[in-house]
């Protein structure tokens, strides 16, 4: 007796719609189990071993089911990994909201994926900042991912103005003041809130 050639086994779990583990690593691997003809289930590394290769990015993988103790032969089978999606990723800023004081504003960028991985910038996704960043208002920052993962990602900061500060207050008659106050870089204009009594509303 020679044993049974692995060939003649049934392999579940490998298609495309099988359980898909992620390691920490970023290989993909699937929940694989192996009958025999009869319907008994083999147990791994005693009648057969599994081996992947191109498992880590999205594309085609290949697992090789190799016949162990009264098993021998080799099967090969495939399954296709997906690239993953932006939505199932998260993205996020350093910080989202800056006083302006004339200087750009580039916060860093944290991205992990699904399953919590912090992802590395140029290899996973690159960021592109919209231009300006120094004066008061809204930016973009896009996330573009690459590789195994696949869209797009938009965050935003917010540079708000510095407060102006009252140099000076002056009533020449009832009713009417002249008020003075510093300049703001960056502000094309002001408000000025006013109350006509001490307890009053503005």
């Amino acid at each position: 007796f020679n044993g049974w050639y692995i060939d003649n086994v049934n392999v579940n779990g490998v298609k495309d719609s099988g359980e898909e583990v992620t390691d920490a690593a970023g290989n993909v691997t699937k929940s694989v189990t192996v009958t025999n003809s009869n319907g008994s289930k083999l147990t791994k590394d005693t009648h057969y071993t599994v081996t992947y290769s191109k498992n880590t990015n999205a594309g085609t993988a290949t697992v090789t089911i190799k016949g162990k103790g009264s098993y021998y032969g080799t099967l090969t089978k495939t399954f296709t990994i997906s690239k993953q999606a932006a939505s199932k990723c998260k993205a996020s800023l350093s910080s989202t909201l800056y006083t302006y004081d004339g200087k750009v504003k580039t916060p860093s960028v944290t991205v992990t994926n699904a399953q919590g991985k912090k992802l590395t910038k140029d290899t996973d996704y690159t960021v592109k900042y919209a231009s300006g960043r120094k004066n008061p208002g809204k930016y973009t920052v896009t996330v573009t991912f690459k590789g195994k993962y696949t869209g797009t990602k938009k965050l935003t900061l917010t540079i708000k103005p510095k407060a102006p500060a009252i140099s000076s207050v002056k009533s020449a008659s009832k009713g009417k003041a002249t008020v003075k106050w510093n300049n703001v870089a960056g502000e094309s204009g002001y408000q000025l809130f006013y109350s006509t009594s001490k307890i009053g509303s503005y």
